[in-house]
């Protein structure tokens, strides 16, 4: 039995049409720099239309910044969660580098 409820069908894609346009969006940020992108770009690289874009995100800046609400909620989540026993630190390191432990370094 899961803890956690599933999510409909219409949350999922909603998900995956954020994942889609962040991804389009942080390619094209990192190719050409994030003044030399526009909103229109984006759309036609992850193929959704301007107004799907604002949809999800309302501004250009959201979809820099909406990446890092996610991984401060895994942060959050990582030093809630950690053993009793284990430092703060350690689970942020987790975190950052993506679950190795420690000892993999």
């Amino acid at each position: 039995m899961s803890i956690v409820p599933e999510i409909g069908m219409r949350e999922r894609k909603r998900l995956h049409t954020r994942q889609l346009i962040q991804l389009a969006a942080q390619r094209l940020f990192e190719e050409r720099g994030f003044g030399a992108v526009s909103v229109a770009e984006i759309a036609r690289a992850a193929d959704f239309s301007e107004m799907t874009v604002f949809n999800h995100f309302p501004t250009k800046e959201d979809l820099v910044f909406s990446g890092m609400e996610s991984f401060e909620d895994r942060l959050l989540e990582a030093i809630r969660q950690r053993p009793e026993n284990e430092p703060v630190v350690a689970a942020f390191r987790r975190v950052v580098l993506g679950g190795a432990s420690a000892d993999d370094h």
